[in-house]
């Protein structure tokens, strides 16, 4: 885990900057309180954290939300909002190794919930609700309590616990980084399967006995697809897809929220399956093998861009591949187009998201197609094999994917990775 004391910067443009290297965090207690009537979170926070420098003054990110107490037992402290930052500081000394929980109670309308009358949920930028720091490879325990109205049906991180005093509980069993973090609250009818001793769940309104069958069977063969080319199973014991309204496509770790208007048409045509395949992927690329910061953002996007191409052609054949290859090339022309072709593992600020994307998904997914190219598919495969295993619930760089790709190759690959990724 990376330190938690930064100054936030947006997400899509460019990375946190860290401010101090003080402590590590462990694990958040999250009590969540939705207020439909004001479009409005309450959150009840328990942050544990080690120092790992003594100090006593400690930095949380505050943005969007009106902080009602702060409390940390046994401690006398003042605290003081500044630049979007909370800083607490303690009469005494945190010496190094020492472990503190502080208690935070907020409210606030913060950018990435979402609320309509039958549901609220937690888009992309859970670091705006959940105060933790917007960093990759800053991985740490999530436990929430949440509560809903009667009968609305709760999904969030990991497994369901218990029901206990009007609050949901969900937890999972490890650590993620805090933009995997999220929540949906609403009225969804659920179905359940079960596949490859997995199992699989989709929540939603309206969807009709085949189109479910189609979202199910569609998971089951792209799971099927992954484990192959992976060699390790779905990394999670679930997986559970949240049908919405609109265009929402976002992974979260143990589900993803899927919207309506991107999986409409793959209901009349079963080549359009890029919504359900590509979030599915993240579980393996992105969730489970996760980059270690952003300048490594491409081994979460773009290897799950080229493994949905490489499902597509898998299951519809060639010239799917082909059409995803040409739709790569046109995006990744949109950097080029706009003097703005950089490395992979670019750490800069980027002029827009689209430029972004062109880079990270779109120039990521033909680089490892070009690699494939070089290699070869045997010794191709067999890396990814060999990446997926070694790492799956570690974070990464793009030196240690080079590695791996080039023990299971007898060509030199320096020139290739420096071409597209350095």
């Amino acid at each position: 885990m990376k330190t938690f004391l930064f100054f936030y910067t947006c997400f899509f443009f460019a990375k946190p900057l860290i401010a101090s290297t003080s402590y590590d965090l462990e694990s958040y207690e999250v009590k969540l309180t939705p207020f439909f009537d004001k479009k409005e979170l309450e959150v009840d926070l328990k942050i544990t954290f080690q120092v790992t420098e003594s100090n006593n003054k400690f930095i949380f990110p505050i943005e969007e939300v009106t902080i009602k107490s702060v409390d940390i037992e046994s401690q006398k402290f003042n605290w003081i909002i500044k630049s979007k930052k909370m800083i607490l500081s303690l009469k005494n000394q945190i010496k190094k190794g020492e472990r503190l929980t502080v208690n935070i109670l907020y409210t606030g309308k913060p950018k990435g919930i979402v609320f309509s009358n039958s549901v609220v949920f937690a888009d992309y930028d859970s670091c705006k609700w959940l105060l933790c720091n917007d960093d990759s490879g800053d991985k740490f325990y999530a436990d929430f309590y949440i509560k809903a109205p009667v009968g609305w049906k709760v999904i969030a991180n990991g497994k369901e616990i218990e029901f206990k005093n009007g609050f949901y509980r969900w937890g999972a069993e490890r650590s993620f980084p805090g933009y995997l973090f999220g929540f949906v609250i609403g009225k969804l009818e659920k179905e359940e399967r079960q596949n490859l001793s997995k199992s699989f769940f989709i929540f939603g309104n309206n969807l009709s006995q085949n189109q479910l069958n189609k979202i199910f069977q569609k998971t089951f063969s792209a799971t099927k697809f992954f484990k192959d080319k992976s060699g390790i199973d779905l990394p999670t014991n679930t997986y559970t897809q949240v049908i919405l309204p609109g265009y929402i496509a976002q992974e979260k770790s143990t589900f993803s929220l899927l919207g309506l208007k991107y999986l409409d048409p793959m209901f009349s045509d079963p080549t359009e399956d890029w919504l359900i395949v590509h979030e599915l992927a993240h579980q393996w690329w992105g969730n489970s093998i996760i980059c270690a910061n952003w300048d490594h953002f491409w081994l979460n996007e773009g290897l799950t861009t080229f493994m949905v191409a490489s499902y597509k052609k898998h299951q519809w054949g060639e010239s799917q591949y082909e059409r995803e290859i040409s739709l790569a090339k046109r995006r990744y022309q949109i950097a080029i187009d706009n003097n703005f072709d950089v490395p992979l593992t670019y750490s800069g600020t980027y002029p827009s998201l689209k430029i972004k994307r062109a880079i990270v998904y779109s120039k990521g997914f033909l680089f490892l197609e070009a690699l494939k190219q070089y290699m070869g598919d045997v010794d191709f495969w067999a890396g990814i094999k060999e990446y997926s295993n070694e790492y799956k619930d570690k974070t990464v760089t793009s030196k240690n994917f080079q590695i791996k790709m080039q023990k299971m190759s007898d060509k030199k690959l320096e020139g290739i990775f420096n071409d597209w990724v350095y």
